[in-house]
């Protein structure tokens, strides 16, 4: 229970749980654990913890304790303090029984508050206190049964909006040889489109999800051989609809009646959080529920959207390019986790992040940093005009180049920053007056699927400002103008 009126945060010994109890860690998980406490009782300074608590944000607070050996079994009071902005402070009391010292993989064997949104605001200070509840012959605490050691301590929420925007587009699938499919059916699924947007708050850092179901289905009316031009689509598509800069697209396609073998999702680039690259923050993946387990499945679209919003992979399962500071052994997620929904611990040993091909899966708190800092940046923009986005007067070129030959060039409204570490070539752009510019190719090399290459140029202005664009890579020269390219 909770009382949020004018409770004394003093400790008096006479007060203090007997029997030299005391409380050895003290962790707060909303999705990742966050240790609160040094091993001397201090309180860890939020910015040297592991990660973010954010606010608004339902989760746990567990304390866990240490007993001598003669510790005599009985049921202790634990009050966690929770002191406001306003000076008020609520508390919350809870009573558990202590046998021997508290585990990890069990949250009635630590003290545990579980805490709703509302109770996690901005601006808190902490304190953990440990009492009797019944009367006991056991000797007096020699220290204060209490946490922090030193009292009241900031508890390290901010005020700051953590958001993610998504729009899920149906994809209407006809090959033209006979396997016809349109995922809106499951989108249109309240209990299908529930569990994946469960997956999306269980791992992301955020406070709510606003999503949207496109009105309108994607055609897709060809055979499917590489998920990119699938991207190249909903990049035109997307620019088309003009959402907010900080909207993610991700488009669910079924393709289980044919014999395509591809990579299961695939996201366009890793953008970065800027207005201006808002347009490649698009991704898509397959629907397979007769093909592939469920878990594959509702990863997908979690896994993709990391990639938008600039995550590499996890270097688990075989996952190619996978990021060199991943701090833990394949993939593992390194801390205790734990679902908000379903109240559910993941074993920081027999659960992998998202971003690998190891499953099953759930989030590191390395990757819940990175993400907090993303979505607190793309959040930021809903002060911004509506208008504020990817600017109208440059574009992005991009072209997908297969081991076969075959050329795909499209062009979306829009600007990247250089990537001299990426640029392998230079385009030579010419006017119809005929001036000229040079400017850098960025190259990016797949880290699954198909052998093929993918450019991106970041162009001085609109494609339509040019007569000729040629691109020439040192062993090939291509030519090309305005009405090659998709926009």
């Amino acid at each position: 229970d909770d009382d949020d009126d004018d409770t004394d945060p003093t400790f008096p010994e006479e007060d203090w749980a007997r029997g030299d109890i005391q409380i050895t860690r003290v962790q707060v998980n909303q999705g990742v654990a966050i240790e609160m406490i040094e091993d001397d009782g201090s309180a860890v300074d939020p910015g040297d913890r592991n990660a973010l608590i954010i606010n608004g944000r339902a989760g746990v607070v567990r304390a866990y304790w240490s007993v001598p050996n003669d510790w005599e079994a009985r049921d202790i009071a634990a009050r966690l303090l929770l002191r406001q902005p306003d000076d008020t402070v609520k508390s919350y009391d809870i009573e558990t029984r202590v046998e021997g010292d508290a585990s990890e993989d069990d949250l009635s064997s630590t003290f545990t508050w579980t805490l709703d949104d509302e109770d996690f605001g901005p601006d808190l200070e902490y304190m953990i206190q440990l009492r009797e509840v019944d009367d006991t012959d056991a000797e007096a605490s020699s220290e204060a049964p209490q946490a922090p050691s030193g009292g009241f301590s900031e508890f390290g929420t901010d005020d700051d909006p953590y958001r993610l925007k998504l729009v899920f587009v149906p994809v209407a699938f006809n090959d033209g040889l006979g396997c016809v499919t349109n995922t809106r059916e499951m989108l249109e699924d309240d209990e299908i489109l529930e569990t994946y947007l469960d997956r999306f708050l269980e791992n992301n850092p955020i406070q709510k999800i606003d999503y949207s179901i496109r009105d309108e289905d994607m055609p897709w009316n060809e055979s499917l051989y590489d998920l990119n031009l699938v991207n190249a689509e909903l990049m035109v598509l997307r620019q088309a609809d003009n959402p907010p800069a900080n909207a993610y697209y991700y488009a669910f396609i079924n393709v289980d009646c044919t014999d395509y073998e591809g990579p299961g999702g695939m996201a366009e680039d890793l953008p970065p959080p800027t207005m201006a690259g808002a347009n490649t923050r698009v991704a898509c993946g397959r629907y397979a529920p007769d093909e592939r387990p469920l878990e594959w499945n509702l990863n997908m679209p979690v896994h993709e959207v990391g990639h938008l919003q600039g995550l590499n992979h996890a270097p688990g399962g075989g996952a190619g390019g996978a990021d060199p500071n991943y701090p833990y052994p394949g993939a593992e997620i390194g801390v205790w986790g734990y679902s908000i929904l379903t109240e559910n611990l993941y074993d920081p040993k027999a659960f992998f992040d998202y971003m690998s091909y190891a499953d099953p899966y759930h989030v590191a708190d390395w990757t819940w940093v990175k993400v907090a800092a993303y979505s607190k940046e793309l959040t930021s923009w809903d002060d911004a005009p509506f208008s504020a986005g990817p600017p109208s007067d440059r574009q992005i070129l991009m072209a997908l180049i297969s081991p076969d030959g075959k050329e795909h060039w499209w062009a979306v409204d829009g600007a990247l920053p250089a990537r001299p570490d990426q640029t392998t070539s230079t385009m030579t752009l010419t006017t119809p007056e005929g001036a000229r510019a040079t400017v850098d190719v960025v190259e990016t090399l797949p880290t699954d699927g198909p052998a093929r290459r993918k450019l991106y140029i970041s162009l001085p202005g609109r494609v339509d400002d040019f007569a000729e664009l040629v691109w020439n890579d040192g062993s090939t020269r291509r030519v090309l103008s305005a009405a090659s390219i998709r926009q």
